[in-house]
């Protein structure tokens, strides 16, 4: 029987597959339950079913919710790739129990061992049992492929081959139609890839070689990180062996799956868990420095305390972004570049530039939902329109909250620094968020503000640390710059659009 044969057979029709629980959360199930179990009775084992010891347990299983959820995305899991892993937290699980047990270091060295042995066991239990439930069917992912050539081909003859992987091609879309349509279906050109993912109800999408151009690959493919899909890429030139950081693969072609960390419901209520508590801690220690501030812009000359602006947010959505006021009152920011130097920044303006309070009432902003403590930094609608239209990446960006610091900012990509470099940055962070992450760019933006307050006249001291200018940075990355786009530095104002000849109040 050959591969079109057997693909039609196993794969089910394109409609919606109603009361079927996702392939990926039976198999974390299965994980975390034998977990559970052979933990447990281990404790039972040493009569250890008390008090501190049940705490310590729930403790060892919530450490193992991100193993359990890489094994469940893992296409071929490997025991020993988890022993490492498995180990290091079972033995700082240990280590923190350590001063609530009076009990001896052997005796705990013992627990601490056999956990570790029956975790281990039970994995592989656990593996063993996955493998026979994909191997006879009963456990599968419906899988998308994007591209039709050759290597899509391969993976769709390894997919049916090799139903112990738990791969069910159901389709495959690409704007041409290739040699792996002889094997399974196009479904649509590759701008249809959302539309098809969500009406075939795929948990996988697997991008083999299309021949559309990588830029719009590669938006399409961000367009479904919101559909709760596992996005796995054949790395370039594996044939060559440049493969050896993919650790997972199917039946000899290496898959790499790409970090989604923001788009879990679980990672975001842990960044904005922390957003909030942060925020609201600082708040409080920093409200009678906030007070002084504030009376201090009141008796300096006439005007607001605070300078409010629209910026723009998560997926779009325009917010007020809250501020210390550091310049006279004026009326014209909203479509004005901030400038070095600009004789309208007040002397306690410098300061608190220099120092980083005028950004303190964002903490407000934080606590209300229109931004993070960490993230892109936000820009005016008139703006990010226009960077949105000479950067092609720029707009990915909005699909998190913005924040007060950053991945570019703490890279020094601030003041006049390229628009092109700091989306590349910012959607570096989207992609790699971790919890660890926004605590280390916290870190770094502290160390960074000490820094700036030190005096240093070769150096403007008063540089706003979100807005650049831009025309500069993007002709020096040579990208296409909008009729109405600012000229580069050195141009006289009179060639400027009217709009941009004038200084930001921020």
């Amino acid at each position: 029987m050959d591969v079109g044969a057997r693909a039609g057979t196993r794969a089910r029709p394109l409609g919606r597959t109603r009361g079927r629980i996702p392939a990926r959360l039976v198999v974390r199930a299965v994980f975390s339950g034998s977990e559970a179990l052979a933990l447990f009775a281990v404790l039972a084992a040493e009569h250890y079913l008390d008090g501190i010891w049940v705490l310590w347990a729930f403790g060892v299983l919530a450490a193992m919710t991100g193993l359990d959820r890489g094994s469940a995305a893992r296409i071929h899991p490997q025991l020993v790739d988890e022993i490492a892993p498995t180990a290091g937290r079972v033995g700082v699980a240990v280590l923190l129990v350590i001063p609530f047990l009076r009990a001896p270091a052997n005796e705990l060295a013992v627990v601490g061992f056999s956990a570790l042995l029956a975790i281990l066991v039970a994995r592989g239990v656990a593996c063993a049992t996955v493998r026979q439930a994909r191997r006879h069917g009963r456990l599968h992912h419906r899988v998308l492929i994007v591209g039709s050539g050759e290597i899509a081909a391969r993976i769709v003859r390894a997919a049916v081959e090799h139903p112990e992987y738990g791969m069910r091609p159901i389709g495959l879309v690409d704007d041409d139609a290739g040699v792996a349509t002889a094997a399974v279906a196009r479904l649509g050109s590759l701008v249809d890839i959302e539309a098809v993912a969500r009406r075939a109800q795929v948990s996988r999408i697997v991008v083999a070689f299309s021949s559309a151009p990588e830029l719009l690959t590669l938006r399409l493919l961000r367009a479904c990180e919101r559909l709760s899909v596992e996005l796995y890429v054949v790395p370039r030139f594996f044939e060559l062996g440049l493969d050896a950081s993919v650790t997972d693969d199917l039946w000899g072609i290496p898959l790499a799956l790409l970090p989604c960390a923001l788009v879990r419901r679980t990672s975001r209520a842990l960044k904005r868990g922390f957003d909030v508590v942060m925020s609201a801690v600082a708040l409080t220690v920093l409200s009678p420095v906030l007070a002084i501030v504030a009376m201090a812009i009141r008796c300096t000359g006439p005007g607001p305390v605070t300078f409010r602006q629209s910026r723009v947010g998560l997926d779009g959505r325009h917010f007020t972004v809250i501020k210390f006021r550091t310049m006279v009152a004026n009326d014209d920011g909203d479509h004005t570049w901030s400038v070095v130097h600009d004789p309208r920044v007040t002397r306690l303006g410098r300061f608190l530039r220099r120092t980083g309070l005028d950004e303190a009432p964002q903490l407000f902003n934080v606590l209300l939902g229109h931004m993070s403590l960490v993230g892109p930094r936000p820009e005016r609608p008139v703006f990010a329109g226009i960077f949105a239209a000479a950067v092609p990446e720029y707009e990915a960006r909005h699909r998190v909250r913005v924040g007060i610091t950053g991945w570019a900012q703490v890279n020094g990509l601030r003041g006049d620094t390229s628009i092109a470099d700091r989306a590349r940055f910012d959607n570096y962070y989207v992609a790699n968020w971790t919890l660890r992450g926004d605590i280390v760019i916290l870190l770094r933006t502290v160390v960074l503000l000490f820094r700036q307050m030190i005096p240093d006249r070769t150096m403007a001291a008063e540089v706003d640390l979100e807005t650049p200018t831009p025309a500069a940075a993007l002709t020096a990355s040579s990208l296409p710059i909008p009729e109405d786009f600012p000229s580069p530095r050195g141009t006289t104002s009179s060639a400027l659009p009217a709009a941009v000849t004038q200084t930001s109040t921020g």
